[in-house]
Parts: C-alpha cells; structure tokens; sequence
C-alpha cells in the first residue's frame, strides 16, 4: 500500500477526533475535581497544621531511636559473628543467625528514611495519555 486512501484517512479522523474530544472531556472532569481535591486538602492541612508538626517531630524522633537502637543490635550481632568459629560460619546456626543479622542492618536503614518521610499529603490524578495522529502519507 503506497498510502491511505481518502476514505481510510476521513474514518480514521473521525474516530481520533471522537477520542480527542473525550479526551478532553475527561481531562475536564479530572481537573475540577483535582481543583477541588486540592482546595480540600489545604483546608485540612491548615486546620491540622500544628498537628502534622507535632506528630511529624515526634515521628521523626522514635525513627531516629529505633534506628540506633536496631544499628547497635546489628553491630553487636556483627561482633557475635566474628567470634565464631569457621565451621559455624558455615553452618545452618551460622547462616541463620546472618540472615537475622541483616534484617537488623534494615530495619536500621527503614527506620532512617522513615525519619525523613513527608507527612503532607498528596493526592495525585492518572490522566489519559496523549496520542498523537499518525501521518497518512510516507
């Protein structure tokens, strides 16, 4: 086929110019309603304003006690390991007591992030995507 025929090119306008309009309708909606959404939550986030800030100090606190607390077990498991001997290194008791090791190493690296988490929220709307017309000719 060398090109699309007159006839194919006006079907296929027609059908994309449908989806277009849609499209746009969707967006529309989606957008009132993020507008709204979004006009909601900095209401609640100014009447909970010295709420979040509370909560997200003290948050941030018991993540930075847990975080050493959960470090220095790991390290003390660490200094447990090295004492061991080669053959328990390589047994079933040595590879165990590694594995639960490293689910201390972390929850200490878990509880570092959870203390820098972002306690504002967020509401985020999926939008249809943008399709552009192809072309008729080569």
């Amino acid at each position: 086929m060398r090109k699309l025929s007159k006839a194919d090119e006006a079907k296929f306008k027609q059908l994309f110019g449908d989806m277009l309009s849609i499209k746009s309708q969707h967006d529309e909606l989606i957008n009132s309603l993020d507008k709204d959404v979004q006009a909601l939550i900095s209401k609640f986030n100014l009447e909970n304003d010295k709420l979040f800030s509370q909560m997200k100090e003290q948050y941030e606190s018991i993540a930075d006690q847990l975080k050493a607390f959960s470090s220095d077990k790991a390290q003390e498991m660490d200094a447990y390991i090295s004492d061991r001997t080669d053959k328990w290194h390589d047994s079933d008791a040595g590879f165990t007591y590694r594995d639960w090791q490293e689910e201390w190493q972390d929850m200490s690296d878990e509880f570092a992030e959870a203390a820098c988490v972002d306690f504002d929220i967020e509401i985020n709307f999926h939008r249809l995507p943008e399709i552009e017309e192809p072309r008729f000719k080569p």
